[in-house]
């Protein structure tokens, strides 16, 4: 598992090969902020010695890390929740989002995975039909760690991508990057690749582009 001060590293070093214009600096939280959180050891120091991207691909940003990962009820309309409400999210810590405007945050009741809260199903209720509670939240990785090294694989990818002529949005991709990444983040997380997961998602919308 890669190491903070790896990452900082290696991280920086894909920032001197990127445009200015994109460069992300890393956000980085203060050690105290995490006194009261049920969270894993080496998930709170990597938040505090090494932090997430600002900004990265694909389309996510942390910028919560630097607010010390607060409740999503302290960031999304505050004082207007419940206590119901709270307690439905309580497990929750905040640290970024995605480009849809959904929550990324650490699970306290899972060992710190990060996953993403999907606000369309927060609250929802089993449907008449359906028994089954509706899907709260999508699975992204198994700790901080892990997340780091995958985001920092997608950079390096997204700068090959770059490299041989296409960018993020380009209809079609190169086969051979994708296959690449897809090994790299398996090899760093199988978790991450549950059906339905995160990067199970975001790699099959790269390999149907991939030619």
């Amino acid at each position: 598992m890669i190491q903070p001060s790896e990452f900082v590293e290696r991280w920086a070093a894909v920032n001197a090969q990127a445009n200015p214009a994109t460069q992300s600096r890393l956000v980085r939280a203060r050690e105290n902020q995490f006194s009261a959180c049920k969270l894993p050891d080496d998930g709170k120091r990597f938040l505090i010695e090494a932090g997430l991207p600002e900004s990265c691909a694909p389309f996510l940003t942390f910028e919560e890390v630097g607010r010390g990962a607060p409740r999503l009820w302290d960031v999304y309309s505050p004082g207007q929740w419940t206590p119901e409400q709270k307690t439905r999210v309580a497990n929750y810590l905040m640290i970024g989002g995605d480009g849809g405007g959904e929550a990324i945050c650490l699970d306290e009741s899972a060992n710190g995975a990060v996953v993403l809260v999907l606000s369309e199903t927060l609250f929802s209720k089993p449907s008449f039909w359906s028994r089954r509670s509706p899907i709260m939240v999508e699975h992204i990785n198994a700790s901080v760690p892990q997340l780091a090294e995958s985001l920092l694989c997608y950079a390096l990818f997204m700068q090959k991508v770059l490299q041989l002529g296409y960018s993020a949005i380009s209809d079609i991709l190169p086969s051979e990057p994708c296959r690449h990444l897809e090994a790299e983040l398996r090899a760093i997380d199988e978790t991450a690749f549950a059906k339905g997961s995160f990067w199970d998602s975001e790699m099959a919308d790269l390999k149907r582009r991939a030619k």
